[in-house]
């Protein structure tokens, strides 16, 4: 009997534990404005004249990156081809960072409003 009842919780918290988990993730979605910028030396030169310069670095291996000068980080884009295309530029991008890779999973990036 007992050794039912074991295989029994075992066999419900192995069913309960994943729901369990997944409720309590928050998916990490933000939002981030800042340079698309080359990710080595991308926070020195995170302005619209450093875009040749990053189009160089990223040429020579260098990821496209998102320089935010809120937090003064640099984030890599999952969306290179969009990232390339945007480089030089102001843009807000929306999507999930995974902090470890300092990675942002690009959802949507668009140019950023024009300040007043």
């Amino acid at each position: 009997m007992k050794k039912r009842m074991a295989g029994i919780l075992l066999l419900a918290v192995s069913l309960l534990l994943p729901a369990a988990l997944v409720a309590h993730d928050d998916h990490g979605g933000g939002s981030w404005t800042g340079w698309v910028t080359d990710e080595n030396c991308g926070a020195k030169g995170a302005k619209a004249e450093h875009k040749g310069c990053a189009e160089s670095c990223v040429k020579r291996g260098a990821r496209w990156a998102l320089y935010n000068p809120a937090d003064k980080e640099t984030y890599i884009l999952s969306n290179q081809k969009d990232a390339a295309a945007m480089a030089g530029q102001e843009v807000t991008v929306k999507g999930k960072l995974d902090k470890e890779t300092k990675t942002i999973e690009v959802t949507s990036m668009e140019a950023a409003a024009a300040k007043k």
